[in-house]
């Protein structure tokens, strides 16, 4: 009896690490997002979290542009719907964080949204603000001024904020389909249910996966099922423990919630025994990338030990400059190599 199922155990660790490893015998490679060519000598794609916060203030055109400027794959922004019905490019509920106005987004019309204001607290960098100068605009944007001026081979992830208001899912997807964006827009809600109401309205744009979906896969990693599951998502952003989230996160759960505990150490136990995982979800056709890394460090332990595609920062000027010194290095690393193999 105990030899039977010993038996049945390895034969069944030994058929789920062969199908994580080739994934393509069981599934189908997903092909619906359509990425930027990565340049020579480029290992990851740049991801610009709100176009940019601690390089321009976060969700504006002058972010998004400037973040294309410098080269990078991916903008990743938010949207909310105003009081008369405008998708705008914007992260919080209310303006107070970024204008001082307690006023919600969705009571304020889009000619009445306030300026943006000196100085600007970063999410992911709690140590630090952004002080805007003479040159940075002070006005908010439209999803459709994002769309319109963005090129079209420059990928936009949508998380739709005003994720239970069918107005808002319709209208992302409208915007999507006028500007023929539907193979370079990844689109989401951290709701299941919206994002599957999000499928249903078109299927042709890539979805990124929830966060309900995120905890369920991994679950499925730790148990050896997931080669054998179907993954409806197109990509996949995943959390990087980092110090500064780390500490915003115990904050958060000493005075809001305990249950952000359990999420803190979900987070890490994924961050360091998932790689398999995320080279699984690769080779699948899922966009796998990391939000949201600012610190040099840390970005450089993800360039050279994970098998993650994409870096997510709010300083894309410094993660080009990253990126471009690990190439350097690494091909200094492979011409030193090859001189010693040559000289021996």
């Amino acid at each position: 009896m105990k030899r039977g199922l010993i038996l049945s155990l390895a034969a069944y660790s030994g058929t789920s690490y062969y199908f994580l490893k080739h994934p393509e015998i069981l599934h189908r490679k997903k092909e619906k997002l359509r990425l930027p060519q990565l340049k020579e000598g480029q290992t990851k794609y740049l991801i610009a979290h709100r176009g940019g916060s601690c390089e321009n203030p976060e969700n504006t055109l002058q972010a998004f542009q400037h973040s294309v400027e410098l080269g990078v794959h991916v903008l990743e922004t938010d949207v909310r719907l105003t009081k008369d019905g405008q998708l705008v490019t914007f992260h919080d509920v209310d303006f107070y964080r970024m204008s001082n106005k307690s006023d919600k987004v969705c009571d304020t019309n889009l000619d009445e949204m306030p300026l943006i204001q000196d100085k600007l607290g970063i999410h992911f960098s709690r140590s630090e603000k952004f002080q805007l100068k003479p040159h940075h605009n002070r006005q908010f944007t439209t999803l459709e001024n994002l769309l319109l001026t963005v090129p079209k081979d420059v990928v936009v992830q949508i998380e739709i904020k005003d994720q239970y208001n069918q107005e808002a899912l319709q209208k992302t997807i409208d915007l999507i389909k006028k500007h023929g964006r539907q193979d370079t827009t990844i689109i989401g809600t951290q709701n299941l249910s919206q994002s599957t109401q999000l499928h249903k309205l078109d299927q042709e744009i890539p979805l990124f996966i929830p966060g309900e979906n995120a905890v369920k896969y991994m679950t499925f990693y730790f148990l050896g099922l997931l080669p054998f599951v179907h993954i409806q998502e197109d990509s996949a952003s995943f959390p990087y423990m980092t110090r500064d989230y780390l500490n915003m996160k115990i904050i958060e759960a000493k005075t809001i919630t305990w249950k952000l505990y359990p999420y803190i150490l979900a987070t890490m136990i994924f961050n360091y025994f998932c790689e398999p995982m995320i080279k699984h979800l690769n080779q699948r056709g899922v966009f796998t990338n990391y939000w949201v890394l600012n610190d040099d460090d840390e970005i450089r332990r993800i360039i050279r030990h994970s098998n993650i595609m994409g870096i997510m920062s709010d300083r894309p000027a410094r993660l080009a400059q990253i990126l471009r010194e690990e190439n350097d290095l690494m091909q200094e690393l492979k011409t030193s190599k090859l001189s010693k193999e040559l000289a021996i």
